[in-house]
């Protein structure tokens, strides 16, 4: 048997706009640019890599699947750990005044 790491080293999402999502990403994460082309953004979130890539563009990597519109609903969530309890609120204080607007929570998880 083949031996892989079992790991994601990189998530890739689709966006309409790269212009807007990098955005998002510079500036409620803080994050860097990793590497950019003219048709996608890369940033590094630890050990994951987040890769931006325009519609147009993403038909070559999942041909023949097709790409769901923005309006076939919600693409994605993103679930963010906050190790102590106590900080909750100022982390969620910290994300609005980023310009997130949560759609629930926050919530205690196991």
């Amino acid at each position: 048997m083949i031996e892989w790491t079992k790991s994601i080293g990189a998530i890739t999402l689709f966006v309409e706009d790269l212009d807007q999502a990098e955005a998002f990403y510079r500036d409620v994460f803080d994050l860097p640019i990793a590497y950019e082309d003219e048709n996608s953004a890369v940033f590094n979130l630890q050990d994951v890599s987040i890769n931006l890539l325009i519609t147009p563009a993403v038909h070559e990597l999942i041909d023949p699947a097709l790409v769901a519109s923005r309006d076939a609903g919600s693409r994605f969530q993103f679930t963010i750990g906050v190790d102590d309890v106590d900080a909750v609120d100022a982390v969620c204080a910290d994300l609005a005044a980023r310009g997130v607007t949560l759609l629930n929570g926050p919530m205690d998880r196991p």
